[in-house]
């Protein structure tokens, strides 16, 4: 409160020094207040927290309506403290395991669309974002390893729903100046998620590669049909790793139908993707 009358009164906004001289003191109230009433009071601790959370921005947006300049430090401390609550209170202490894969793939989109809709503005709001990447990315790792999936309702869907989200992502990204070093990143997990998912949903080993290998012809046709040649020398990642597993781990163990069948799968998929990878380099 006295911050905010201070500012409005001086019309002079938080610098940036000041602004986070005053984090740091935000933090410990938070983790201090948060650990004493869920001590006392466990089931009022998380949305006591959100309560703090909107005070908080109930006061930047009464400082920024009164103020005659913008406030990008305080803006950038509420944002810091905002997305602190949203993990912790929210994200780690509110929802259970089994919707977080789900909640993240909604939260990583809405905040992609609001970026995509309100570039200017979301770039303001980039703790949110970091936010965002970090719930993803913990839901990301989870699929990849396969880790308690059966109880995540409708495992099944997400897993290609999230390559379909990074590899939109990618495509995005590649619009957006200033993103460039997102480009590829989003682009191998998304043929990583693919991949792993082909594992989780297939149990047939022939299926899987059959999969990898339909990835790596379809990454190399619509980067010959878009001129694409990222996306066409990511498919090489693809088939690196395809014959790798066929090598180290299909041709053991395996009936020699399955055997056959995958070193088969292998060679069509390896002769296909080098005829259409030297008309890609060609152009």
């Amino acid at each position: 409160a006295s911050t905010v009358i201070y500012s409005v009164r001086n019309q002079s906004p938080l610098e940036e020094s000041t602004a986070l001289a005053h984090l740091p003191v935000l933090l410990l109230f938070y983790f201090v207040q948060y650990t004493v009433i869920r001590e006392h009071l466990p089931l009022w601790a998380p949305w006591i927290a959100f309560c703090s959370m909107g005070l908080l921005l109930g006061a930047y947006v009464l400082a920024q309506r009164f103020l005659s300049v913008p406030a990008p430090a305080g803006r950038l401390v509420v944002a810091i403290y905002t997305a602190i609550v949203l993990l912790h209170a929210g994200y780690l202490e509110l929802v259970d395991d089994s919707w977080r894969p789900l909640l993240g793939l909604v939260f990583v989109i809405g905040m992609g669309t609001y970026a995509v809709s309100q570039t200017e503005q979301a770039r303001r709001w980039w703790p949110l974002f970091v936010l965002a990447g970090i719930v993803f990315l913990h839901n990301y790792w989870r699929l990849l390893i396969g880790w308690h999936l059966a109880q995540v309702p409708g495992y099944k869907f997400l897993i290609p729903l999230y390559a379909i989200t990074l590899y939109l992502g990618y495509w995005l990204v590649r619009r957006q100046p200033g993103l460039d070093g997102f480009q590829e990143p989003l682009l191998y997990m998304g043929h990583v998620n693919t991949m792993a998912g082909a594992v989780q949903l297939f149990d047939s080993r022939l299926a899987v590669s059959f999969v990898w290998g339909l990835l790596a012809v379809a990454c190399l046709v619509t980067a010959i049909s878009s001129g694409n040649k990222t996306l066409g020398r990511s498919a090489l990642f693809v088939f690196a790793v395809s014959a790798v597993k066929v090598l180290l781990y299909d041709l053991s163990g395996a009936d020699p139908l399955v055997r056959i069948g995958c070193l088969v799968v292998l060679g069509i998929t390896l002769y296909a993707g080098g005829l259409l990878y030297q008309k890609m380099e060609q152009e």
